[in-house]
């Protein structure tokens, strides 16, 4: 049974991200802001962190967020924008190196 109901909730869910986009980019929010808790809530620096900087607590989930959010949104635009023009100068010396290589 749990198979089906893998595969269903899969089916579901793609089928609610592609009506409201919106949901991959909360979801995005949310790993960045869980990161973000991590980096402050590790062991090793915890303690330090109390002490010295208390306010990382709220900080650091938030820019983990946007940090996550505006890499995603950049990437996502440099996806969309058409490919750069090649250079003049490399064209022709491509063209004369491959001709040299057919002689």
């Amino acid at each position: 049974i749990s198979v089906p109901l893998v595969i269903f909730g899969s089916t579901l869910l793609l089928k609610v991200m592609e009506r409201y986009p919106i949901i991959i980019t909360i979801g995005a929010a949310l790993l960045g802001f869980v990161a973000g808790e991590m980096v402050v809530s590790d062991p090793a620096i915890e303690d330090w962190i109390d002490a010295n900087a208390a306010w990382l607590h709220y900080a650091a989930p938030a820019a983990g967020a946007l940090f996550v959010v505006i890499v995603g949104k950049l990437l996502a635009r440099s996806k969309h924008r058409p490919p750069s023009q090649p250079v003049p100068e490399l064209v022709e010396e491509e063209e004369q190196s491959s001709a040299s290589r057919e002689r």
